[in-house]
């Protein structure tokens, strides 16, 4: 769970490593995540991508409460498979809060051809939007008064400390 700006890209609102443990491979696809958060000011002002292994596979505009990614297609073995949703905010995203969690997932097992149905989906960071603050404070850093002789060249005169909120 944390703060951030309205208007950042890239944001990592749900990741997963997935892996058999046991028994024969299987293939996911499509891929179902439920959005909510503050008077749905998600539609239309964000955009998700999802990931697998790092590679983006689909981005989609958020019109409603689910994003579907219907082109996942990927088999997962004993080798972790990363599969992971990030989100660009738009600067017209309104304040408020911002969850995604995956709702559903086809997982075919490669052998058998059977659907898995039983699995478990761990809970989602809750992200709060906000407008990006900044603090701007005095540097330890600061120079001490001095005289500068004409001609000096590079003498620092300022240093200052900034700290970003929600970013």
């Amino acid at each position: 769970n944390t703060n951030i700006a309205a208007g950042s890209k890239g944001v990592l609102v749900n990741g997963l490593n997935l892996a058999v443990t046991q028994g024969n491979d299987v293939q996911i696809s499509n891929a179902e995540y439920t959005l909510a958060g503050s008077s749905g000011s998600y539609v239309n002002n964000a955009f998700a991508t999802l990931y697998v292994d790092g590679v983006a596979v689909s981005t989609k505009t958020i019109n409603s409460s689910t994003v579907k990614f219907d082109n996942l297609s990927k088999v997962v073995g004993k080798t972790a498979v990363k599969l992971e949703l990030r989100v660009d905010f738009s600067d017209a995203y309104a304040s408020g809060k911002f969850i995604a969690k995956l709702n559903n997932l086809t997982i075919i097992d490669t052998l058998t051809s059977n659907q898995i149905t039983n699995y478990s989906v761990p809970t989602s960071a809750e992200f709060t939007v906000a407008d990006a603050k900044g603090i701007l404070s005095v540097s330890d850093n600061n120079p001490k008064a001095s005289l500068f002789l004409a001609g000096d060249k590079d003498q620092r005169v300022l240093a200052f400390r900034v700290k970003a909120e929600n970013d």
